[in-house]
Order: C-alpha cells, then structure tokens, then sequence
C-alpha cells in the first residue's frame, strides 16, 4: 500500500490486504485526535445517494451546532476499528466531518471494536440507527449488495445481518456467479440490468448520474424546501407540465424502482 494513496479512496480489498500484512495496534483508546482517525467511506460508510440526500446534507450542519451548544462538551463516542497500525471510522463519519467542521482542535471521544475487518464492516451497517439518521431501503439493498460480493458469509448469516430477504439474497448471490467479475463494483441496480439485455446500461448509467446531479441541485438551490414540503413539490412539477405528476406515478408503480426500494404506502396516491 503507497504511502501516498488517500485512505478515503481504500476499498475492501484494500483493508483486507493491510489486515493481513500489517500488525494489528492492540492498543484501546478512549480518546483519539481527528488525525489519527482514516475515513474509508467506501468501505464502512453504507448510505447512498438514493433517498436520503437532503437529509444526509443537512446532517453536519446540525451537529455543528450542537457542538457550538455544547460549550466545549464532545459528541457521542465515534466507532473505530484498528486495521494495522490505524484506526479507522467504522461508525461515525457525520460526527467526524463536523469536528473538523466546526475546528475541533483536541482529542475527540472514541470506542474501539475489536472485530475482524469483516466484522467491522458488519458492524459498519448495525450502527446506523437513531438517533442518527436513518438509512433507507436503497441503503440496504446496495449494502447487501456489497456484502454479498465480499463472499465471505453464508447465504444466511448475509440476511441475518442485512435484513433483506432469503429471496433477494439468493437473486444477489445468482448475479455475481453468473455475471463474475463483470458486476463487482456496480451498484445493485446495475448488477440488475447487466442480465437484462434488452435494456441499455450506458443509458441506465446516464439516467442515474444525472439523477444524482438534479438531486444536489435541487436540495443546494432550494434549501430542501421542496424536499421538506411535497404538496410544493407536486404543484411545482404540475405547473412545468400538468401531466408530469401522474407520468411520475406511473414510473414509479412500473418498477423504475425494486420492490425492496419502495414502501408499498408510498404508491397509494
């Protein structure tokens, strides 16, 4: 591992190699400087940028607050692991990002796990509860997801620890044997439409890119007001095209997303 590369670019495969190449730092701090504490979101972060994305932004800004209200106080202890001779975020990556934020200068409050990495990365996805914010369907079913390309539990330790069904679990487990390496890396939903070939996965890249672009726009230049006001939100869309509303409707009850990404409540409009 280059001593130059960045830790918040680490991928799996990467902590795994450190894990098994570098003696583990036995020691259990109550207390570590923001420094001395690796960030690899895209190993121990399971939110997406699917349904939760104004919620997610306006998270640090509240925790900022809380810490200028707090008089000096810390924030609840942030979860680390020791991969190697590091420690990294395995549960707390929002209350990390307002230290910094807010110009934390000392030690921050820290509990160890003393797990393996895949434990780690397990408990990466249990720790994601209130009263933080919430994770979404879609961050389940993108976290199985990754779970399951790691192939290193059973069929039903991954829905034990993922919540998803025996059902999904097994459609997931199908993808990556019969797609190889050709889906690692993807996202669920890709993964999906790789075996599908009548449909078109540069477009399904598209759609989704400029999906998440529109998004952060939205909630950047709005304020999340049309996110926290849906009846604004719907007369909005009404008032650029009377159709759009129902149009929306539509895409949505014929399977633009999974089953497992919907709330069936949320369809009975």
């Amino acid at each position: 591992m280059g001593s130059t590369r960045d830790p918040s670019s680490y991928e799996y495969r990467d902590l795994e190699t450190i894990e098994a190449t570098e003696e583990r730092n036995r020691s259990i701090p109550t207390e570590l400087p923001l420094d001395q504490i690796r960030v690899s979101p895209l190993v121990f972060q399971p939110r997406t940028m699917r349904g939760n994305l104004g919620e997610d932004i306006n998270f640090v800004p509240e925790l900022v607050v809380e810490l200028r209200r707090n008089a000096g106080e810390p924030l609840t202890p942030i979860l680390v692991t020791a991969i190697g001779k590091h420690f990294y975020c395995v549960d707390g990556h929002h209350r990390h990002e307002a230290y910094i934020e807010h110009g934390w200068a000392g030690p921050v409050p820290v509990e160890v796990f003393g797990g393996t990495l895949i434990e780690a990365f397990v408990q990466s996805w249990k720790g994601n509860s209130k009263p933080k914010l919430n994770t979404t369907a879609s961050d389940r079913t993108e976290w199985a997801w990754r779970l399951v390309q790691l192939q290193k539990m059973s069929k039903r330790e991954e829905v034990q620890a993922s919540g998803c069904s025996d059902g999904l679990i097994g459609k997931m487990r199908r993808i990556l044997k019969q797609e190889g390496n050709a889906v690692r890396g993807k996202s669920w939903w890709q993964a999906q439409a790789m075996t599908k070939p009548d449909r078109d996965i540069s477009a399904e890249d598209w759609q989704e890119q400029e999906a998440q672009k529109l998004a952060a726009s939205l909630v950047k230049h709005t304020n999340l007001k049309l996110a926290l006001n849906p009846e604004v939100l719907l007369r909005a869309l009404f008032l650029i095209n009377d159709k759009l509303p129902q149009m929306l409707v539509d895409e949505w009850q014929n399977g633009a997303y999974g089953d497992d990404d919907v709330d069936s409540e949320m369809l009975d409009i």
